[in-house]
């Protein structure tokens, strides 16, 4: 009796000593989409069946101006380092290197915490991911990709690997959830540790290709046109609380951010009409298969009782694309009705781009598109779902405050209780842009902030109510820069330029935004010298292992 005794002490201690090592730390998961219009979400009145984000933001803070940078890689730069994208010298597909411009990834500064850091999806930073602190990445590089024909650098590790290994059915949205997946629990969850999972899958970018039982469910849904499709993304918008329609009145639809080239459904024949309608099935479908896997990855977090101990972050990159003319890259006039109702899904073509009238739904109520400073370029919403840290304040209703995409650096390290680091090795850090936004989680303001952007030839400064923003593309007719203010409080549409009747509001705010633009020089592209490696982990092709 004694020795069963024993034995049952034992066991106990032993069943204690394990459970002391159980992570305590909060899991972070970063789920980013690319090209993403602003509307275009289930939650925020889009067609597309996304029940899994849905229920993230019903139970979740839903904040409704998250400002990003307008574009794939300055927005990257600024999320992963919680550095305006200007101070990293990138515009464009050029610049964003964190170790010449002293930052530090979210990766690099949690992995030395006792994360594990994993990386599923698309990078599209020029600092390599494994040199920026991530221990396990898979995904493409730069560009996206969907199927495997579409695949043009897709890498494990620091390896690329050969498309002509990877199964016919391979779907890049589902790859990069089986990595998650497989990683976070083998990796993190099996062995006790923290993780921070960043997954960056493709979705909705271009080219618009989907599995076909998903399209097939959106077939007709888009037949009424984008003129009545948007009026009806707006009701419902307002129905959702979302807008306000006594100040928020729905602009109409553009080619171009400047609202010079305003269309009708009516304007376009048959073939062009059936082929915007294409496209905003195949995209619903994008968006379907995503929320599915992003189910998929909720479903683990339960399984494995992280999901209370876990803060999520969803958001957009930028808006959708409009800038591969109005048939988004499609040769509309080298084919029939029958052909477009094909595209898209396989073994048919891929379906394109936006292009600017798709795009110009897609962000609806908001004016612009990707690669502008309009609120359809650079504005989304954003999810924020931490269990048991939120007040009911914050989760009851919209977040409206507005926030920066370099807000979530310094928002996971407070969550984390992690401190951001002066030095790295010999790498002296700057300080971040971004503001901890935990305050907003726990129902409370953050006041007086001002946010300051430039991208390419567009400039933009915001505080309190009042934003400028200007095109400094027309030097003949403004030399200057064609400078406009708004009152975001009464036009959340962007339509109503004040700047003559309020010069001294919109002088000072453009001040701040040339002074931002002045300060940090846009760096020419120039390689680095990387770290050497051992030969072994030289980058080579290899055969698909996941």
């Amino acid at each position: 009796m004694r020795a069963f005794s024993q034995v049952l002490i034992i066991a106990g201690l032993f069943i204690l000593s394990v459970h002391s090592k159980e992570n305590t730390k909060t899991n972070v998961i970063i789920i980013l989409f690319d090209d993403m219009g602003y509307s275009d979400p289930e939650y925020m009145g889009g067609e597309a069946q996304m029940p899994h984000i849905s229920k993230l933001a019903d139970e979740g803070a839903t904040f409704l101006n998250c400002m990003n940078n307008a574009k794939c890689a300055p927005t990257r730069c600024a999320l992963m380092s919680g550095m305006n994208s200007k101070r990293l010298g990138i515009q464009g597909e050029a610049g964003g290197d964190f170790i010449e411009n002293k930052a530090a990834c979210i990766a690099e500064v949690l992995g030395d915490s006792g994360y594990t850091t994993i990386l599923s999806g698309k990078w599209h930073i020029r600092t390599e991911p494994m040199e920026a602190g991530f221990q396990f990445r898979f995904g493409e590089r730069y560009r996206a990709s969907y199927f495997k024909d579409s695949v043009k650098q897709l890498m494990h590790q620091d390896q690329s690997i050969d498309k002509s290994s990877l199964p016919d059915d391979w779907y890049s949205t589902i790859a990069y959830t089986d990595h998650a997946i497989k990683t976070v629990k083998e990796e993190a969850i099996d062995k006790n540790k923290p993780f921070f999972l960043y997954y960056s899958v493709h979705t909705p970018h271009f080219d618009f290709h989907a599995p076909k039982k998903y399209v097939d469910k959106y077939k007709g849904r888009y037949d009424a046109g984008v003129s009545e499709m948007s009026n009806q993304r707006y009701q419902t918008m307002v129905g959702k609380g979302i807008i306000d329609p006594a100040t928020w009145k729905l602009p109409p639809l553009s080619h171009d951010g400047e609202q010079s080239k305003v269309f009708n459904w009516d304007d376009f024949n048959s073939k062009e009409q059936r082929l915007y309608t294409r496209k905003l099935e195949v995209i619903a479908g994008m968006l379907d298969v995503a929320d599915e896997q992003v189910g998929r990855i909720i479903t683990m977090l339960k399984e494995t009782d992280q999901y209370e101990n876990t803060l999520i972050f969803f958001l957009s990159d930028n808006g959708a694309c409009a800038v591969r003319g109005k048939y988004g890259n499609t040769k509309l006039d080298k084919m029939e009705m029958e052909e477009i109702a094909q595209l898209g899904v396989p073994p048919y073509a891929h379906a394109g781009d936006s292009g600017s009238v798709v795009a110009a739904f897609q962000n609806t109520p908001l004016r612009g598109a990707k690669q502008s400073l309009w609120g359809g370029g650079m504005r989304t919403s954003m999810i924020v779902n931490w269990p048991g840290n939120m007040a009911k304040s914050a989760t009851e209703a919209y977040v409206r405050e507005p926030v920066q995409i370099m807000d979530i650096a310094p928002t996971i390290y407070a969550a984390t209780a992690t401190n951001y680091p002066k030095n790295i090795g010999e790498r002296t850090l700057n300080p971040m842009d971004g503001s901890n936004i935990l305050p907003l989680l726990k129902g409370e303001s953050i006041l007086d902030r001002e946010f300051v952007f430039s991208y390419k030839h567009y400039r933009m400064a915001r505080k309190g109510k009042w934003k400028v923003i200007a095109s400094m593309k027309d030097e003949k007719k403004y030399p200057e820069g064609h400078w406009q203010l708004f009152d975001l409080e009464n036009d959340p549409a962007e339509m109503t330029d004040l700047s003559a009747s309020m010069p001294e509001i919109t002088n000072e705010l453009r001040q701040k935004a040339m002074d931002l633009h002045n300060q940090y020089p846009t760096l020419e592209r120039k390689k680095r010298k990387k770290p050497k490696k051992d030969k072994k982990s030289k980058e080579k092709k290899i055969k698909q292992s996941q």
